[in-house]
């Protein structure tokens, strides 16, 4: 079995220091992903209802059902994974005094995928607001 990802990331980041105590950032990704899985094959291993087994406490489990690891062998029809993700991040610091400092960051990331996948289409955003309070002493 071989399994190849490739993965290209693109950043680019701003920091500027306004003033001794306000300062601001900027930061952008873009991320380009592939990954495949190919020659994967197991042979026929049949297990079925009743094979008794120990298990990691000691005591033995029974199998309920059947299980083959050759069913595994179509991996490669939907393993072809590729997506892109943008990234941008946006933050803030104040230095309120000497030893008290507030930080606001803003993340907003973006998932296009070219395929449905095992769990369906996996496109989407998340947005995240973050605000931190920094006590030094």
């Amino acid at each position: 079995m071989t399994n190849e990802t490739d993965v290209n990331t693109f950043m680019a980041s701003v920091n500027w220091q306004v003033n001794s105590k306000f300062s601001l950032n900027l930061g952008m990704a873009y991320s380009m992903a592939d990954m495949e899985m190919q020659d994967v094959r197991f042979g026929s291993e049949s297990f079925t209802e009743g094979v008794t087994f120990p298990d990691l406490g000691g005591a033995t489990s029974t199998w309920a059902g059947e299980y083959d690891p050759a069913n595994t062998n179509d991996i490669e029809s939907y393993s072809d994974l590729e997506y892109d993700i943008i990234n941008i991040n946006v933050g803030a610091s104040y230095a309120i005094t000497d030893t008290i400092g507030l930080t606001v960051n803003y993340v907003y990331e973006d998932v296009e995928s070219d395929e449905k996948y095992v769990y369906g289409d996996e496109d989407g955003d998340y947005q995240s607001l973050m605000t931190y309070l920094t006590v030094r002493f």
